[in-house]
């Protein structure tokens, strides 16, 4: 029998919806994500960091420049598995596209 690496591996898949950060109950670390990532042989995973929702007492709730910025530090310490997805807060007053660009 095949490890999952090897059996899902060769499908060469593209995960465009993980998560790094916090949540209640859940463990989504990095090394985590990694782990996973090794285990069922995926390319790459799209990111986002969770933190940056408004959940209180489930994230950290993060403003958008900080949520963002970790996703970057993430991304660049492993290129070969992880692109990030820029996270917005529409609806925050603090919230603006001058926050995101520089993570576009």
């Amino acid at each position: 029998m095949s490890s999952d690496s090897t059996r899902w591996g060769a499908l060469h898949l593209i995960d465009v919806h993980a998560h790094i950060g916090s949540f209640r109950g859940y463990d989504l670390s990095t090394e985590t994500l990694i782990d996973n990532i090794n285990r069922f042989g995926i390319r790459l995973a799209l990111i986002s960091n969770i933190d940056g929702a408004h959940l209180p007492g489930k994230t950290l709730d993060l403003d958008e420049k900080t949520a963002n910025q970790i996703t970057l530090e993430t991304v660049r310490k492993y290129p070969d598995k992880l692109r990030g997805l820029a996270w917005s807060r529409p609806t925050d007053s603090k919230g603006s596209p001058a926050n995101l660009e520089p993570y576009l």
